[in-house]
């Protein structure tokens, strides 16, 4: 129990570190991202390419010259990924843009249909799709502010919700310890020792060695 208990702990003074360093710096997650998918494109062409050449030195099958062309381009775009930390926030971001947007314009025409076809209940479909739409504008024209923004109110949740579970922790490990304590006690007062061991019979050994010594 107390093992899971400080368990419960370091994950949630975890979470606090991790929602404090996202306040702080809210784009160390995708920085790591986008360092990690860079190294990796980086690695996987240069493999790509020396298995290409091993191939050709040793006359083994043959490889169409597409291929050597293809891991070089990917060592390109791993280069560009690596250089530029925010591009994968940038990409991410840009899409969502464009989705919000797309969005926004199907729910416009059908709440305009709607319109024109004389029915009622379309206001509410037109605000939202013009709230949609504007999102997307915004997050197409500012994608890293967005982005940390939201970034930073995920890690103002976590620094909450780690702080909530370290105080439920802390709270419950006092109270199992003072739980202990009192079965301790009730073991000892009904004749068991701390230690488990039959306090009566030493008692009765202790008496009987005063009774020989006088």
């Amino acid at each position: 129990m107390k093992s899971m208990l400080k368990n419960y702990s370091l994950g949630a003074l975890a979470c606090i570190v991790l929602g404090v360093a996202l306040v702080i710096r809210p784009h160390i997650i995708t920085d790591v991202l986008n360092t990690a998918l860079g190294v990796i494109l980086i690695a996987w062409a240069i493999f790509g390419i020396m298995g290409y050449i091993f191939t050709r030195v040793r006359g083994g099958e043959e490889r169409s010259i597409f291929t050597l062309f293809s891991e070089v381009i990917l060592l390109i775009a791993g280069i560009v990924v690596l250089s530029n930390k925010s591009l994968l926030e940038t990409v991410v971001m840009i899409a969502l843009g464009l989705y919000l947007m797309c969005s926004g314009f199907t729910k416009l025409g059908t709440s305009l249909s709607v319109k024109r076809a004389g029915a009622d209940g379309w206001q509410l479909p037109m605000i939202t799709a013009v709230v949609t739409l504007a999102l997307g504008i915004f997050v197409l024209i500012s994608p890293t502010v967005i982005a940390g923004g939201f970034m930073r109110v995920i890690g103002v949740i976590l620094a909450l919700a780690g702080a909530v579970s370290f105080v439920s922790g802390f709270s419950a490990s006092r109270a199992y310890s003072h739980l202990e304590e009192l079965e301790k006690d009730i073991r000892y007062k009904s004749g068991r020792g701390r230690d488990d061991r039959d306090t009566h019979a030493e008692d009765k050994a202790n008496a009987i060695d005063i009774d020989v010594d006088d």
